[in-house]
């Protein structure tokens, strides 16, 4: 009697994790270097995913674009399988009340916000965060305020579209 229960508890939990991912997107083809190239400019980037990424929840797919380290586009997807989850992820980490007074709100999926800052450290960022049903996206753009960019606020906004269109 135990083991039937544990060997039921068991398919249900593996049926319920298949059904969670199964409209899983293919995080290569969600953003490519050709949309960065038509969105951005034609640059020699390097491609990378992260070894963070681990096809769940806030860390379904991290990839970064960069020209050099401190020249480089990151994206980020995450992915919650219930939508209280994705609400308390929206609230906790879509903006910050910091960056609410300088962020512009975008008409891209089920929302989202473009906002820039500058430091003397981390150089100029522009941050493009989106919210699609139960997923996340995050694409931002860094480089220190020595070299040239190859992406802009625009650019940003465009491959969000793109992005969105996909998920």
């Amino acid at each position: 009697m135990g083991v039937k229960k544990i060997v039921s508890a068991w398919i249900l939990v593996i049926l319920n994790i298949s059904n969670v991912y199964a409209d899983s997107p293919d995080c290569e083809a969600l953003l490519t270097l050709a949309d960065i190239e038509s969105a951005c400019s034609k640059a020699n980037l390097e491609y990378k995913k992260s070894p963070f990424e681990n096809g769940k929840k806030d860390m379904f797919c991290v990839r970064e674009f960069r020209l050099s380290f401190a020249n480089r586009l990151g994206f980020n997807l995450a992915r919650y399988s219930e939508k209280n989850q994705a609400d308390s992820y929206e609230k906790n980490a879509m903006i910050s009340d910091k960056n609410k007074a300088v962020a512009e709100k975008l008409a891209v999926a089920d929302g989202g916000f473009a906002f820039h800052t500058s430091d003397k450290v981390t150089g100029e960022r522009s941050v493009v965060r989106l919210r699609k049903g139960n997923s996340f996206v995050e694409i931002k753009y860094q480089h220190s305020k020595r070299e040239k960019p190859f992406c802009d606020m625009n650019g940003l906004k465009t491959l969000a579209e793109k992005v969105s269109q996909k998920l």
